[in-house]
């Protein structure tokens, strides 16, 4: 017996559902499960609807080669991510796609800004494909339906649609990962006062009181009407004071792949070639090559990891390239706009007592040359920020982007 939800949505009344119906029956033919009939995942029924209403225009593009798909710097990446941390392990989705050859069940959902891709369903899966492509040279194996919204359409109300349907698709399901509402819920919430804005710029001009009005009606309207119960006012509370706050910002996930690290860090140092193995490869009197460490600006963890190069270099002093982000790891999820920025300038200023130390210079301990610290929060307008040693100055100097 067919489902009598899915029945109605299918249901032919128009030839705007004859075209619809075409392209999702295109998905299918290509092996995907149809999403407006994917009654096991009701989230795909919801998202075609949205398209549907829409009235938007769809391509299929079949084996795309990732060539312009957004970077995680980019500033529209954060539009199509409903969680702080969008992104958790997009290797396992090489591992699945193209080491063992599982099938694909549901095809990905974009679009295209600025002339970069970004997938509002299916991020996570496509930056597997990309890691399979750019890292390992697979063939592709990356299709995906491409939304249009006609030509001259504010590029803010693109961006309100792909987070609607980022956050349809991060729903919480039997089997999927959920959400950390706590901090995801304030950044969906800055990301939709925005758009609110810039459709109406009057709205700049609201007291705190008012935005916090504002934030109270969205979250019961697209989160769910709970958040209007009396039991939930303090955790509301607390969500409306995070996403009000002017020190909060998304946070962006690390560069975790070896190409996306010479990426970053030719864009500082075109002429260097960055290599994370190095860091393997100390062996006393056989390399002289500086030392290249992936690590969190953490003292403790700095602390550590000069001690293992002195010693493994066997007391000989080393130059050090670090590519680096504050919190006590490379995943940790800072939101505090002023924590990062604190955090960089105290990290700079223990690593130049550390080159100057006359102790250490005498134990021949390993000296910083160039730091990269990764773009970390959403709202930093900077691909990164780098800085290098100057010997005669003793200090870092900034280093311009190449791009500068």
């Amino acid at each position: 017996m067919s489902n009598r939800t899915t029945a109605k949505i299918v249901e032919l009344k128009t030839e705007t559902d004859k075209y619809y119906e075409k392209v999702w029956k295109q998905v299918e033919d290509m092996g995907y499960i149809n999403p407006s009939k994917d009654v096991e995942d009701p989230r795909s029924i919801r998202w075609t609807e949205l398209v549907q209403v829409e009235g938007l225009e769809v391509e299929i593009v079949k084996g795309w080669d990732m060539s312009s798909f957004a970077p995680r710097s980019e500033k529209y990446y954060s539009d199509f991510q409903s969680r702080v941390n969008g992104e958790d392990d997009p290797h396992k989705w090489y591992t699945a796609f193209y080491k063992y050859e599982e099938p694909r069940k549901r095809i990905l959902l974009g679009t295209e800004l600025e002339s970069l891709v970004y997938f509002a369903i299916g991020n996570e899966r496509g930056r597997g494909h990309e890691y399979a492509i750019n890292e390992k040279g697979f063939k592709s194996k990356c299709d995906w339906v491409k939304f249009k919204f006609p030509e001259g359409t504010p590029t803010w109300k693109i961006r309100k649609f792909a987070n609607k349907l980022a956050r349809i698709g991060n729903e919480e399901v039997d089997g999927t990962r959920p959400e950390n509402k706590e901090e995801d819920l304030p950044h969906q919430l800055v990301r939709n006062f925005e758009y609110a804005c810039e459709e109406n710029p009057q709205i700049l001009s609201w007291t705190l009181e008012k935005k916090k009005n504002w934030g109270r009606n969205w979250l019961i309207t697209e989160s769910g009407t709970i958040y209007a119960r009396e039991e939930y006012r303090s955790f509301v509370g607390n969500v409306l004071n995070k996403a009000f706050s002017a020190d909060r910002s998304q946070p962006l996930p690390s560069a975790n792949t070896e190409g996306m690290r010479k990426n970053l860090w030719k864009e500082f140092f075109p002429v260097d070639d960055w290599n994370t193995m190095n860091q393997t490869q100390v062996h006393p009197g056989v390399d002289d090559s500086p030392v290249m460490l992936v690590m969190s600006a953490h003292p403790q963890a700095f602390e550590n990891q000069m001690y293992q190069v002195w010693k493994r270099s066997g007391g000989t002093s080393r130059d050090v390239w670090l590519i680096t982000r504050i919190g006590k790891s490379m995943d940790s999820n800072i939101s505090s706009v002023r924590s990062v920025d604190h955090g960089r300038q105290k990290f700079i200023q223990e690593i130049l007592e550390h080159n100057t130390s006359e102790l250490l210079c005498r134990t021949s301990f390993p000296k910083i040359q160039k730091v990269v610290f990764e773009k970390q929060l959403s709202s930093e307008e900077s691909f990164a920020i780098a800085y290098e040693w100057h010997p005669q100055q003793k200090r870092f100097v900034d280093k311009l982007s190449s791009s500068s």
